[in-house]
């Protein structure tokens, strides 16, 4: 298992989930058998940034609301499409305002702020590998105001 980069504010009041365990640089281990979970839908509060998060897996299992409010746009993966790439559109070190993931030709499904003109960047997914959790940064108001995935084979 890995982290990608924080993407947005990289300060704050962290946030993980599910929680790792790091066994050095980019070796991790989490608890129960989130290793072969899979993401099935992705829920976010979407404003002038994405404010909350919370993560459905395929067996039912359910995240806590990531950041205070509510949520108000979802994503469904489909179990027959693979995520290769996954891209961010960030303003500065403040928040992310939009984040699309990409089966190699197409978008399966992107969340965008009611503004979009920060810097965009993105990464891709080895073969093989998949988005199995969330971590990153709260701020005052419990906002997400960073985030990264953590990815597993």
């Amino acid at each position: 298992m890995r982290k990608t980069q924080v993407q947005g504010c990289k300060t704050g009041t962290f946030f993980e989930f599910p929680q790792c365990n790091e066994n050095g640089p980019n070796l991790l281990a989490t608890t129960g058998d989130f290793a072969t979970r899979v993401l099935s839908k992705l829920q976010a509060c979407v404003g002038v940034g994405i404010y909350s998060l919370k993560l459905t897996y395929s067996d039912g299992t359910l995240s806590p609301l990531l950041g205070s409010r509510g949520t108000n746009k979802f994503i469904e993966f489909p179990s027959d499409v693979q995520v290769k790439e996954v891209s961010t559109r960030t303003f500065g070190e403040n928040y992310v305002q939009q984040v699309a993931f990409v089966d190699g030709q197409k978008t399966i499904g992107q969340f965008s702020a009611e503004k979009t003109n920060g810097k965009e960047q993105s990464f891709a997914l080895e073969e093989h590998e998949r988005i199995i959790g969330v971590y990153g940064y709260l701020d005052g108001n419990a906002d997400i105001r960073g985030f990264g995935f953590i990815v597993a084979q």
